[in-house]
């Protein structure tokens, strides 16, 4: 998985797939762990190199902008919980003004992962596969 700062995302996106065409190995997806604006630029920078997204390569973005679903294709993204995550901020504000709670060393909120038309299927072997039946379960927030 590679990863581009909003500002270089198109070009380090050109950049990887030239190099890559060249030795024949394309890497099948592409994360932008910044933004979903630097996703957006990557899959243009892809469609201009002749790359189908998501075809040749899948691409996610993260923070579910509203404008990434009027994208050709809609961007894939995950989607961090705001509303939730400032009720939980609010709440611990509150509770340690009151003295009811102290400081709290990690607050676990799980993001949702929209799928949209930026993501193709991938081929991976059953071991490799990670399911919610097989992970930790994340500690309560309240």
């Amino acid at each position: 998985m590679y990863s581009f700062a909003a500002s270089s995302g198109p070009p380090a996106a050109a950049e990887v797939f030239i190099n890559s065409a060249s030795s024949k190995s394309r890497p099948g997806s592409l994360g932008s762990i910044c933004s979903a604006i630097s996703a957006i630029g990557a899959i243009r920078a892809l469609q201009d190199l002749g790359m189908n997204v998501p075809g040749d390569v899948s691409v996610i973005g993260f923070d579910d902008i509203r404008s990434v679903s009027f994208h050709n294709p809609r961007l894939t993204t995950i989607r961090q919980p705001l509303i939730n995550m400032g009720r939980i901020a609010a709440q611990c504000v509150l509770n340690r003004l009151h003295g009811t709670e102290g400081y709290r060393e990690q607050i676990v909120v799980e993001p949702e992962l929209m799928v949209r038309e930026s993501t193709g299927v991938v081929c991976a072997s059953p071991s490799t596969i990670r399911t919610r039946e097989n992970k930790k379960p994340a500690k309560p927030v309240d």
